[in-house]
């Protein structure tokens, strides 16, 4: 028995904070095509089930352009069952997006709690009914039954840090649910790829959401040989886009090829998201180099986050001395500085950075 075991493909995600709307389309679209990876996956691997795990979609008011591409992209998995559940974002109530969905012979829409069989798999959803609720969604299952058949849990919830005396919402109790007997427990929710148990995974969002999710981009190849046996887990890449955290210190001008190398190891730029950080200390000179490189990167990633707070302007000892001379100019720029370096997110980085700009550009112009 194998089955493609995904979760949280979010569609109809905003990302606002992508600023080109050119840029934000083409990252939503890539949420699209990871489904057509997924769908080929569960082909070439003649998966007997795909068994989505909650947040199908971002919410309940999705518009119909996403809708229908997501019915075109659920048309490519058939005859495979596909079971879609509930989440959080897209729970089933009256007005949930998952009820927009057409008819397909393939397609199985999870809203209630009732055991879904499929050939010798039994699925047994835990659907969520509202967005935040209070109390397991997996506390009514009763222990699995041993029939010769395999017993699989859907549910959608976080399963870390239970606190009787303060309750997550749509919290797991994976330990009592572990004790149950079923055969594997299909979990979603984290975006980031988790194993909680040999029986319990998550498989973390097929495409990232942010870039603090550690290890997204996956699916589950989940192999069953027998009803009470291991499952054996196959985690598979199946993001499109990447999304890469990396930071550097600046020590000298030459550390700027640090920031070059990384650019030029890139392969698909057009689908890389790159949230970068740069501390340390610069020389104008090497300012207008690195604006020059960052400029060309912001055109050519997909998206480019720039925290450049405590990288600070150091002058040259030539352009030291020429400040020192400076009168008022020479004492604003000092205490600009002193600003800056007590708080390095104020206004005065700029100011300083505008103040040593203007002068560097006199210094040239009177050379």
């Amino acid at each position: 028995m194998r089955i493609l075991h995904t979760a949280d493909w979010q569609l109809g995600l905003r990302l606002g904070f992508i600023p080109e709307q050119k840029d934000r389309h083409r990252a939503q679209s890539l949420r699209f095509e990871a489904l057509r990876t997924l769908a080929d996956l569960a082909k070439r691997h003649h998966v007997d089930a795909v068994v989505v795990c909650g947040d199908v979609f971002d919410d309940n008011e999705v518009g119909p352009d996403v809708v229908q591409q997501a019915v075109d992209m659920l048309r490519r998995f058939g005859p495979t069952p596909v079971a879609l559940l509930p989440g959080n974002h897209d729970a089933a109530t009256p007005d949930s997006v998952l009820k927009r969905l057409p008819p397909m012979d393939h397609l199985h829409i999870l809203t209630t709690p009732e055991p879904l069989t499929l050939g010798r798999l039994v699925l047994h959803p835990c659907p969520l009914t509202k967005r935040i609720r209070f109390t397991d969604p997996t506390a009514e299952l009763s222990p699995a039954s041993e029939d010769g058949r395999f017993h699989l849990v859907m549910a959608h919830g976080g399963t870390i840090d239970l606190d009787p005396e303060n309750p997550a919402s749509n919290a797991i109790d994976l330990p009592r649910l572990l004790q149950k007997g079923y055969d594997y427990i299909a979990l979603g929710d984290w975006h980031s790829l988790k194993e909680m148990d040999q029986r319990a995974w998550y498989p973390g969002a097929p495409e990232a959401t942010r870039f603090k999710e550690l290890d997204p981009g996956k699916a589950l190849l989940v192999e069953l040989k027998e009803p009470g046996g291991t499952p054996s887990i196959t985690p598979v890449k199946v993001a499109r886009s990447r999304w890469i955290k990396a930071a550097i210190q600046i020590d000298s001008d030459e550390d700027i090829t640090q920031i070059e190398t990384l650019l030029e190891g890139l392969e698909t730029r057009s689908e890389t998201l790159v949230q970068l950080t740069l501390n340390g200390q610069i020389t104008l000179e090497g300012r207008a180099r690195l604006e020059t490189l960052l400029q060309l990167a912001g055109e050519q990633l997909l998206y480019l986050r720039l925290r450049m707070d405590h990288l600070m302007d150091a002058p040259s000892e030539e352009q030291a001395e020429w400040l020192q001379m400076a009168g008022v100019i020479g004492r604003v720029a000092e205490r600009l500085e002193e600003e800056a370096l007590r708080d390095p997110g104020s206004s005065a980085q700029d100011a300083r950075r505008l103040l040593h700009r203007l002068m560097w550009e006199i210094q040239n112009d009177a050379s």
